[in-house]
């Protein structure tokens, strides 16, 4: 009995315990929560393209001026672009059922040909900032007929409806233009007017001297 107290007593001094049983173990620690690895940041939509031109392998090889009127509210500049590439594809001779396009380098626009300042090399690095063409993203700007009809009673008049695209945003454009076929040379003309504002094109201009939103731009060619 002695040596049953005597071990009991021995037991507590040693594990604190209110018996003789034997001490609990003891819990492992708790493992600390792993941190989660941080998100990759979602990548940014790549600006789209304008639509790669394709040109008909029996097309003609068009030059000329591609030409555009900026106005505001006391005045305008007119501005040119310097790098294009175009073509027309003849049907059976005839523009009329034929096919058109362009495609144009938006970096390469000049402004005030033959009447510039102090300021225009200014206002062309301004038309090439994200106000205006924002030609880093946009590169190109493109036009891709999708039907050319004749005008009825006037054999040098046609009707043109296509694709216009500019800083990504496509829109169908119809207009007027008047084709000449001699000694088999083409010269074509047009104008069309578009509203910047449907192009992304949305810079106001300064407050007491706003920009308008239509543009009027013409096409003189020849191939």
């Amino acid at each position: 009995m002695k040596n049953h107290l005597l071990t009991c007593s021995i037991a507590l001094s040693l594990t604190g315990a209110l018996g003789c049983s034997e001490p609990q173990k003891a819990e492992p620690a708790a493992s600390k929560p792993v941190a989660a690895a941080p998100k990759a940041a979602p990548k940014k939509a790549e600006a789209p393209a304008a639509p790669a031109m394709k040109i008909p392998a029996d097309a003609i090889a068009l030059t000329g001026d591609i030409t555009f009127v900026g106005r505001k509210v006391i005045g305008s500049h007119d501005f040119v672009f310097k790098t294009w590439k175009g073509y027309a594809a003849l049907n059976d001779g005839a523009v009329a059922g034929g096919n058109l396009g362009f495609e144009i380098k938006t970096e390469s626009v000049v402004a005030d040909e033959g009447n510039r300042s102090k300021w225009t090399p200014k206002l062309e690095k301004h038309m090439k900032d994200p106000d205006f063409f924002d030609v880093a993203k946009f590169p190109t700007a493109t036009f891709t007929s999708s039907e050319i009809t004749a005008t009825p009673g006037k054999p040098d008049a046609v009707t043109v409806t296509g694709l216009l695209t500019i800083k990504g945003i496509a829109k169908t454009v119809t207009f007027p233009a008047t084709v000449r076929q001699a000694e088999g040379k083409l010269s074509a003309e047009a104008a069309l007017t578009i509203n910047r504002q449907d192009f992304g094109i949305a810079y106001p201009g300064k407050p007491d001297n706003l920009i308008q939103d239509d543009v009027v731009i013409t096409i003189k060619v020849n191939g």
